[in-house]
């Protein structure tokens, strides 16, 4: 199995585009074949100019400010802020403050060398911004594939009720898509995951996905149940779970734990996640 935990400030920093770097917290290195997520920083009035990507490239701001340009127009985005860079989508950046900007990044299909090269193209069609428009405080849409998250969006905590599964095997818990198919996104999905508070609750059983996952932990503290190992993780760590990789968690904080997570690829209309228990049940029911 390839589940990984990566625990806050455990990767190294390399290089990546002119004015930024990386840390790449789950890639090929942590058994995946389908994501690659990194924590990126956009240095001090740094300019990142146009260039596109054969892959998805997602993103939610963890601090600072800047300015994204996504094909024609440029967004002002801030802490909170995510959007979605469609597969070959001209794009560029701009950080004109005098903080660093920091971004979660989630790239899908995993990048692959070509040619011996970083698949990284150049191009004129879009240039950096020092200005943009406000994200709407909506949910992103294929035209306007930047939006604002606030946690008064949240519904209230309940039974799990997303594509792929509903059901009461993981119950307390809220869920408010940010970037899917609704938003032209075709190989992953990001989403922002709450779990109740209460201290020692074990809210999501175990379950395993034919897709890999991936939960970065904002807020709270939690033990990850992985493929019988019990790992404690809190804000700033990183959980890696494998095609198939069985886990689970239980939350250990009185605040509420909150997560995003990241699929790859993108979760089937049903089948999509399932439970041990479930089938032991039914064995056992006809037995």
């Amino acid at each position: 199995m390839a589940w990984k935990v990566v625990a806050k400030g455990e990767t190294e920093t390399t290089a990546c585009l002119p004015g930024s770097s990386q840390r790449i917290l789950i890639g090929s290195h942590s058994g995946a074949v389908h994501l690659e997520i990194s924590e990126v920083t956009i240095e001090p009035q740094a300019e990142i100019a146009g260039h596109r990507h054969p892959f998805e490239e997602s993103f939610y701001v963890l601090a600072g400010g800047g300015v994204v340009t996504i094909g024609p127009t440029s967004y002002s985005v801030a802490a909170d802020d995510f959007g979605l860079v469609p597969l070959g989508q001209a794009h560029a950046w701009t950080n004109p403050n005098d903080q660093p900007l920091e971004l979660l990044r989630v790239r899908s299909p995993q990048p692959r060398h070509m040619r011996g090269e970083d698949p990284t193209y150049p191009t004129d069609d879009v240039t950096p911004h020092r200005d943009g428009i406000e994200p709407p405080r909506a949910v992103a849409a294929p035209h306007r594939p930047v939006g604002r998250f606030d946690s008064s969006q949240l519904p209230p905590p309940g039974p799990l009720n997303m594509k792929g599964y509903r059901g009461p095997r993981i119950g307390g818990v809220s869920i408010w898509m940010l970037v899917d198919e609704l938003v032209g996104a075709i190989h992953h999905t990001m989403f922002i995951v709450e779990f109740e508070s209460g201290g020692d609750r074990r809210p999501a059983g175990d379950h395993f996905h034919p897709f890999e996952e991936a939960y970065y932990f904002l807020a709270g503290s939690a033990i990850a149940h992985l493929e019988g190992e019990d790992i404690p993780v809190s804000a700033g760590d990183i959980v890696f779970c494998g095609v198939n990789d069985l886990h689970g968690y239980s939350v250990t904080s009185e605040e509420p734990m909150r997560w995003i997570e990241v699929q790859s690829p993108a979760p089937p209309p049903n089948g999509a996640t399932f439970f041990p228990d479930d089938w032991q049940s039914d064995a056992d029911g006809h037995a």
